[in-house]
């Protein structure tokens, strides 16, 4: 029971490396995952928040850290795909809607609305629906009409027993769509499908990788790189903080001493926040190196990364404030430590509360579950803390022997006394 519990904590982490292997015949897992207005991607909401058909029991399915932080919740669907088993045009279900499902299925189709699921452990995105004009009369008499997807003509590749790409016909004829333009009594949606198997060349570990750069035009993923705008932002960045140090250096060079000299309170704040700083500064590093790897397109993996890299940094958080409060003569190192911990997470903490609240009232799936916030918490608890306070006592001690073979700040002294003003 053990192993379990330790496994699954590890796979909360980062997404599966390689994919799963079928046997022919064998029943492929299909995901119904979130649905999103086009225009604002993190406005993201439920499949069966709408009026979809739903299969007789709605079970989540597993999903890794960075994917819940994402927004994705992921279930099972009304769709059952067989391995390599092509499938003609099936109806799947039947659902009677109302008018006010109709009035849902308007409004989500004027905002250009995409939902995704997922075959296997491939994504595909699509419509929900399409908004068209019709000339009645030819004179100019001009009716919207709405059209909802109700079929997924869907094409799968596969390649040594494993899914590599998957997707559904992206040119939509009247055959993929019904019209819901006018809302009879007793109407009724009828949902079908069909399944084209097809061998495919790609490599199962780039499978992701491929499905995400076809899938950016109606997704919300942009895998490119822009290198030009990463370095400009990175030498206008560097040309900011040189201005900025030499400001520093010119006219707060006389204010030194004063600020030497500060309560215990200000040092003990000015040391926390530099460690938090030091520690945000590796995490990011830490994350863009492994972006520009490129070694994560599993979905999720990068948000995991993240948490991570912030985690595992602690230890250099605790090193630096405590070093830094030492020399500045603190006492009071135990709350230095703990200031340490607190100085990002609590205020993030608050800003995260007030953010997971508007997304409850809201249904967003943006907003994180209660059982991932404890989880969360726990990581923090259980990781961040005490590697902060192992920091801080190497971090003391280093501070403390170093003091003792010199002085830990060595200054010029004028050659001409100073006029001591009254």
């Amino acid at each position: 029971m053990t192993g379990k519990v330790h496994s699954a904590f590890i796979f909360l982490f980062l997404a599966s490396a390689g994919g799963t292997t079928y046997e022919e015949g064998s029943d492929v897992q299909v995901s119904m995952n979130k649905v999103w207005p086009l225009s604002n991607p993190t406005e993201t909401y439920r499949y069966y928040d709408f009026p979809f058909c739903e299969p007789d029991e709605i079970m989540p399915h597993f999903m890794t850290l960075g994917q819940v932080l994402g927004g994705d919740r992921l279930v099972n669907s009304i769709y059952h795909i067989d391995m390599q088993k092509n499938l003609p045009r099936t109806v799947v279900c039947k659902k009677e809607i109302t008018e006010k499902d109709i009035q849902l299925f308007k409004s989500s189709i004027d905002a250009n609305y995409m939902f995704e699921l997922f075959v296997s452990d491939v994504p595909i995105i699509q419509r929900m629906g399409v908004k068209s004009n019709v000339n009645l009369d030819g004179f100019g008499n001009i009716q919207e009409r709405y059209f909802l997807v109700n079929y997924l003509d869907f094409v799968v590749g596969h390649n040594g027993g494993e899914v590599v790409f998957a997707n559904v016909t992206s040119e939509l004829n009247l055959e993929h769509l019904i019209d819901i333009t006018t809302c009879s009594e007793d109407m009724v949606i009828s949902y079908s499908y069909s399944v084209n198997w097809v061998k495919s060349d790609i490599v199962p570990g780039q499978a992701m990788k491929m499905q995400l750069k076809s899938s950016m035009p109606l997704g919300h993923m942009n895998m490119n790189i822009h290198w030009l705008a990463i370095i400009n932002s990175f030498v206008l960045t560097l040309l900011i903080f040189s201005f900025l140090l030499l400001i520093i250096i010119r006219f707060v060079r006389s204010d030194l001493l004063h600020f030497l000299q500060m309560p215990d309170e200000d040092l003990m704040s000015l040391s926390a926040m530099i460690g938090a700083g030091v520690q945000l500064l590796i995490a990011i590093v830490m994350v863009i190196l492994v972006r520009c790897l490129g070694t994560f397109y599993q979905r999720g993996a990068l948000a995991s990364a993240a948490v991570v890299s912030y985690m595992v940094s602690a230890a250099v958080s605790g090193y630096f404030s405590a070093h830094l409060y030492h020399k500045l003569g603190g006492e009071k190192w135990a709350w230095n430590i703990f200031a340490t911990a607190l100085t990002f997470v609590l205020p993030g903490f608050f800003c995260g509360l007030f953010l997971n609240t508007v997304a409850i009232g809201y249904g967003s799936t943006a907003a994180f579950p209660f059982s991932t916030m404890l989880l969360i918490f726990a990581m923090w608890a259980c990781v961040t803390i005490p590697l902060t306070v192992l920091g801080g006592i190497v971090g003391r001690h280093r501070a403390a022997t170093s003091g003792a073979r010199e002085s830990p700040f060595p200054c010029k002294s004028n050659k001409l006394e100073r006029e001591i003003p009254q």
